[in-house]
This record gives structure tokens, sequence and C-alpha cells, in this order.
């Protein structure tokens, strides 16, 4: 697509990687650069602070990743200006207040009820990972 001009990103002010260990490790980081490498330099931040226009939208790159691999720390390096690590709990530490558990069930109908029964024991927040959108949104 960005070959062919069929996506133009001259005016894409923000850029999000969600998930950007995930996607290295599934082996798209050659897509994800190229996107990066595609970026137009004319809406970055100036390093000088005070050479700014007031009128004009600066792009912002954000990228969230669980894991801080050397592929994901490299991207980080090569592609952001004054990149902020923010980093919650210890690494390889899971957090006292969080508990994880892990079920399987044997059919569509089992989950169902079991999904149930958890979402009525439990006070919000709660946070249930799938691997598929459209199973979590039914």
């Amino acid at each position: 697509c960005i070959e062919r001009k069929y996506l133009v990103l001259n005016q894409c002010n923000y850029v999000v990687l969600d998930e950007a260990d995930r996607m290295i490790d599934m082996g798209f980081e050659p897509q994800v650069v190229a996107v990066l490498d595609a970026m137009p330099n004319s809406n970055i931040r100036p390093e000088d602070e005070t050479r700014e226009e007031a009128d004009l939208v600066y792009r912002q790159t954000f990228m969230f990743s669980a894991t801080m691999p050397a592929a994901v720390e490299k991207i980080s390096l090569k592609y952001f200006r004054r990149p902020v690590h923010v980093q919650i709990g210890e690494v390889g530490t899971p957090i006292d207040k969080i508990e994880q558990r892990v079920q399987w069930v044997g059919s569509e109908n089992q989950k169902k009820v079991l999904m149930m029964q958890l979402l009525g024991q439990s006070d919000p927040p709660i946070v249930i990972f799938c691997n598929q959108r459209e199973k979590v949104e039914k």
C-alpha cells in the first residue's frame, strides 16, 4: 500500500504501535520499520523548543510493549526523538494485587457459562484476554 501510494502518510500526526514486542516476535519488523520510514519528517517537533511553530501540529509516536527485547529498543532509539520508558512493576515479578488463573474448557457453551460466572463473582475492573476479536464481541 505504501509503495503503491494507496496509503499516504503526510497528514498523519499520531503513530501508535501497540503490542510492539508481539509484532516483532511474529516477524512483522520489516513492515513496522517500513511504516515508520514512510512517515514524513515535516511534522517532527524540533530539538530546539524555541523553534516550535504555534500553529503546527507535531507528530507524536507511541509504542506499547509488555517486554523490551533488543529489536523493540532498537526501533525506539532510531525513530523516537526523546523516548520515555515507563515501567510498571518489576520485570519478571508478578504484582501481588493481580490474580491470574487459567481454566481450560471444552466447548463454546462451557466457555460462555464460565465467563458469566467469573464476571458475576468479581468486582470491576476485570480484564479478560481473548486471542480473536470476534470472540470478545460475542
